[in-house]
C-alpha cells in the first residue's frame, strides 16, 4: 500500500536503531550552501522551504501544522488523531494516483504538530503538491464515515504496545492533563461528530502555525512558486500562540501495566540542555542495550524517555560515568543529526517542527551545539535520569 498512514504518535522519533546507524566521526558534514536552500514568510503567516540536493534520486514534500490552539481536551481527546485519518483519506483516490508514481503518503499526529508527508522518484513533486493542496480543501466528512473510522482507530489502539503504556504514564506524571496521548481516547472519539472534525480543519487549514518543505533534486527556486500557489492563498487565521512552553514545576511518579521508564524533563530543542540529554540517553544505550530511549523533536518542553522491562534494568544508569560516556554520547548525537540531514522524510519533520516553533533555529545550529558541547553540560544531562530526578515510570497501579 502506498497510503501508509498508521499514524504512530512516536513517528519520526528517537529511537534504539538510531544508535545502531550513528558514527563515532567528528568530521564536519557538508551542509546545503544558502545557494541550495531557499525559505520565504507568506503574508498570511506560512512558511515554505525547499532545499536542492543534486545527489538525490527521490524528494520528499512535508505539511506541518502546528497544535497550539487546538489541542485535545478531554472531552474530545483523539479528535486530531482522527481528523489526520480522514485529511489523508480525501476523495479516496490518493492512494491509487500516489502508488502509480511511485509515491507514498504517511501521516503523523504528535503531541506539538501534525505531519503529513509524501515521497517518490525525482519527477513526482507535482502530483505530490497537488496533493497537499486538495488536503487543504474543505473536509469531506459524515456520521456514517466518522463511525466507520472509530472503528477502525480501536483496532489500531489494539496494536499498541506497553512501552506505549510507558511513554503515556511519563507524560502525565509530568506535565497532567496536557501531557496526554496525541493517540486519544476510544470514548472520546465515540462522541466525536462530523462538524467536530469540519471545524477543527477550518481551523487548522490556516496560514499562521503552517509551514511546507520540499527536499528534491530541483533548483530551489523552481519550486517556491508552485509551493505559494499550494498553501498561500489560505486565509491567516489567529495567531497560533505557544501553550506549552513551560517546564512542569513538580513531577510525580506514574504507573503502567508492564515495563517501567525513567523520563528526563527538557525545555526542547534550541536549549542546549536538551541535546546534552539526548547525547547522555544515547551514551545509556551504548552501554546498557537493554535500555531504549525515545525522543519526539520538538522546541516545546517534553520528555527523553528511557525505556526497560522492568526498573532494575534501569538502575544501571546510576553506574554510567560522566567522563567515559561523553564523547561517545556525542558522537552518537552527532551521527542522529546526521541522519536527518540525509533522510528526507526525517529531514521534511524535523524542518517543519522548527520552522513552525523556532524558524531562527536550524539543524547547523543544532549540529554547532553538539560539536561545542561540554563535559559539563554532558553531565547535567546524564544527572536529569537520576533516580531523584528523573520522572520515575513503574508497574502497578493506575494513574
Amino acid at each position: 500500500m502506498s497510503l501508509r498512514y498508521t499514524s504512530r504518535v512516536l513517528a519520526r522519533t528517537l529511537l534504539v536503531a538510531l544508535v545502531g546507524g550513528c558514527t563515532l566521526a567528528f568530521g564536519a558534514p557538508p551542509t546545503a550552501p544558502e545557494e541550495m536552500r531557499r525559505r520565504e514568510f507568506l503574508e498570511n503567516g506560512a512558511i515554505t522551504f525547499a532545499q536542492f540536493d543534486p545527489q538525490r534520486t527521490t524528494f520528499s514534500v512535508t505539511l506541518a501544522i502546528s497544535a497550539d490552539n487546538v489541542r485535545d481536551t478531554d472531552a474530545r481527546h483523539g479528535l486530531r488523531h482522527v481528523w489526520e485519518h480522514f485529511v489523508v483519506r480525501g476523495d479516496g483516490t490518493i492512494d491509487r494516483r500516489l502508488e502509480r508514481m511511485g509515491c507514498y503518503l504517511t501521516a503523523v499526529t504528535q503531541r506539538d504538530v501534525t505531519l503529513f508527508q509524501i515521497q517518490g522518484p525525482v519527477g513526482a513533486e507535482e502530483l505530490a503538491l497537488d496533493i497537499i493542496r486538495e488536503m487543504t480543501a474543505p473536509l469531506q466528512v459524515s456520521e456514517e464515515a466518522l463511525k466507520k473510522e472509530v472503528a477502525i482507530m480501536a483496532q489500531e489502539a489494539a496494536l499498541r504496545t506497553d512501552f506505549d503504556a510507558i511513554s503515556d504514564a511519563a507524560w502525565l506524571a509530568a506535565f497532567g492533563p496536557e501531557g496526554r496521548n496525541p493517540f486519544g481516547s476510544l470514548e472520546a472519539m465515540a462522541g466525536l461528530t462530523a462538524e467536530d472534525l469540519r471545524d477543527l480543519h477550518r481551523r487548522q487549514i490556516v496560514g499562521n502555525g503552517m509551514a511546507l518543505v520540499m527536499v528534491s533534486a530541483s533548483d530551489p527556486n523552481a519550486w517556491m512558486g508552485p509551493m505559494r500557489a499550494v498553501i498561500g492563498d489560505l486565509p491567516s487565521g489567529p495567531e497560533r500562540f505557544p501553550d506549552n512552553e513551560e517546564e512542569p514545576i513538580s513531577v510525580e511518579k506514574g504507573f503502567t501495566p508492564a515495563g517501567a521508564a525513567r523520563a528526563a524533563v527538557v525545555p526542547g530543542l534550541g536549549d542546549p540542555a536538551t541535546l546534552a540529554t539526548l547525547a547522555a540517553a544515547l551514551a545509556i544505550r551504548a552501554e546498557f542495550p537493554d535500555i531504549s530511549p525515545v525522543y519526539t523533536p520538538s522546541t516545546r518542553p517534553g520528555l527523553i524517555t528511557l525505556r526497560a522491562v522492568d526498573s532494575a534494568t534501569l538502575k544501571s544508569i546510576e553506574m554510567v560515568q560522566p567522563a567515559l560516556s561523553f564523547p561517545v554520547g556525542q558522537g552518537y548525537l552527532l551521527g542522529w543529526i546526521r541522519a536527518q540531514r540525509s533522510d528526507p522524510l526525517a529531514f521534511g519533520a524535523i524542518m517543519g517542527v522548527l520552522l513552525l516553533q523556532r524558524p531562527n533555529f536550524t539543524l547547523d545550529d543544532m549540529e554547532n551545539q553538539a560539536a561545542t558541547m561540554t563535559p559539563e553540560q554532558f553531565a547535567a544531562g546524564l544527572a536529569r535520569f537520576r533516580a531523584d530526578r528523573a520522572v520515575i515510570v513503574e508497574v502497578g497501579g493506575g494513574q
